[in-house]
């Protein structure tokens, strides 16, 4: 009688390891694909959170900008006005709570600069007022910090909601007049701020509209200036 035979033939055995060779492959792929997708949803969960963080920054920056008296010296005369001088984009004011310094208050100018990609990158430029007093509209303001705030941006935009004059806002009630957006706004030709900021960012199709709420009633912190000059 033959005995039973309870091995492996050699066509077996290579058969067997083709397809533990192929399963270690089809695993191993699987591993990378689920490693690559993760470290893409890890970056954009890091790069949103880095977004979020500068956002929440530059929005405490921009409520704490406070109606700031200067002088504008034209030959003999005198004129007061607030500083504060916004354009589409740049803006030029006063924060009591700064990017750089939370201390003392920051002179700070936002500056859209171009990219060699066609972007955009919006910079804060700050200068502490901790050792420097700001007194006159063309005095000289050396920033000493930059820091790049936002980056590859499709587009930026900066809008503002105010008066034309200061008797226009003090008629607001009788004749039924209302502040109006523009692109351009000067605290220290129009002698008060305004009332609203609008920023808009766009950035691979997604569109960042926000408004910052100023201080309405500017006017008691010029009135003692006004009296003297």
């Amino acid at each position: 009688m033959k005995s039973k035979h309870n091995g492996f033939t050699l066509i077996e055995l290579l058969l067997a390891i083709t397809i533990l060779s192929g399963l270690l492959l089809v695993g191993n792929y699987s591993y990378q694909i689920l490693a690559s997708r993760w470290q893409d949803e890890l970056g954009q969960f890091s790069q949103f959170q880095e977004f979020s963080r500068k956002l929440t920054l530059f929005n405490r920056t921009l409520n704490g900008i406070q109606p700031y008296v200067v002088k504008k010296r034209d030959n003999l005369n005198v004129r007061f006005g607030f500083l504060f001088e916004g354009g589409e984009q740049s803006l030029l004011s006063i924060s009591k709570v700064g990017l750089m310094q939370q201390d003392f208050p920051e002179v700070f100018r936002l500056v859209v600069q171009k990219q060699e990609n066609e972007k955009y990158s919006l910079l804060y430029q700050a200068k502490s007022t901790k050792h420097f007093l700001l007194k006159y509209s063309d005095q000289n303001i050396e920033f000493s910090k930059t820091y790049v705030l936002f980056k590859d941006l499709d587009e930026v935009r900066f809008n503002y909601l105010g008066w034309d004059s200061i008797n226009q806002k003090s008629n607001e009630k009788s004749n039924g007049e209302t502040p109006t957006w523009r692109r351009s706004y000067s605290g220290l030709d129009l002698q008060q701020l305004p009332e609203e900021i609008a920023i808009l960012m766009k950035q691979d199709g997604k569109d960042l509209l926000y408004t910052i709420e100023l201080d309405k009633n500017t006017l008691r912190y010029l009135t003692p200036y006004l009296d003297i000059s």
